[in-house]
């Protein structure tokens, strides 16, 4: 039985194993979740951590408590050879087990489509309410640094998959207008489309005076650009160096260099 105000939420990425933009917005809107009224279990993708690159053996626990969100991570066996029908299959079974022990009211799954599949399958299996969460249009970020890629049927593929999973979802969530309208054009109604954008909840004290943090982390270049953000390849950043430019001589166009930030 189904215990009211129970969400299950699965996501790629989350604390305490990753740190990047997913993760810290994985945890907002959990902790909103919360401070709403509802119980929220953020279930991260099965395997992880542990088939993380030297994590298999680590004894991690499968379950922690952060800020009132309840994580839970789950183990995953891959099967070398195994088709990708065969572990999807898998998958959304994982995905029961965790339904059928938690006895969520309604599931909810972040971008994208192989993340998504899996919960939204298993929600439909135990009828109860999916909602998708969409992050962005992982294929169009593949296409855009692999033009080539349109013409392969994985690009074709991945576009039916999410697609799919965005119809069959009673409500999305995605982060501005444009996505709405790309959503829309994808065949889902307009009203069943929210806007949760990107935010902050309050800035950190600083640590001390602004010249005390300059000498602690030994700045001393006049002007500092800070980023806010992770650096995997698909970000699209290059190596910079601002040493020598000036807002006053160019403001938009800092000179881009090989050397390293």
């Amino acid at each position: 039985m189904a215990l009211p105000g129970r969400v299950l939420y699965a996501v790629r990425h989350s604390f305490p194993f990753a740190s990047n933009g997913y993760a810290v917005r994985t945890h907002g809107v959990a902790r909103a979740l919360v401070q709403s009224g509802c119980q929220v279990v953020v279930c991260t993708a099965p395997g992880l951590p542990w088939n993380q690159p030297g994590q298999g053996g680590r004894r991690w626990p499968n379950h922690y408590q952060i800020d009132g969100v309840r994580y839970v991570h789950t183990r995953f066996e891959e099967i070398s050879g195994e088709s990708a029908d065969a572990r999807q299959q898998r998958l959304e079974a994982a995905y029961a087990e965790l339904i059928r022990i938690f006895k969520p009211a309604a599931v909810m799954a972040a971008s994208n489509w192989a993340n998504a599949l899996p919960p939204a399958r298993a929600a439909r299996s135990a009828g109860l309410p999916f909602f998708y969460e969409v992050r962005g249009f992982w294929e169009l970020t593949r296409l855009a640094a692999e033009p080539s890629w349109a013409d392969s049927p994985e690009y074709r593929k991945a576009q039916v998959l999410e697609q799919g999973v965005a119809r069959r979802a009673q409500r999305l969530f995605t982060l501005n207008r444009f996505m709405r309208d790309e959503l829309v054009q994808r065949g889902v109604p307009a009203e069943r489309i929210d806007l949760v954008p990107n935010g902050f909840d309050g800035w950190a004290p600083a640590p001390g005076g602004s010249d005390a943090l300059r000498q602690r982390l030994g700045i001393t270049a006049r002007h500092v650009l800070g980023y806010i953000g992770s650096f995997n390849a698909y970000e699209g950043l290059e190596d910079c160096q601002f040493a020598n430019w000036s807002p006053r001589s160019n403001p938009l166009k800092p000179p881009r260099t090989t050397s390293v930030c």
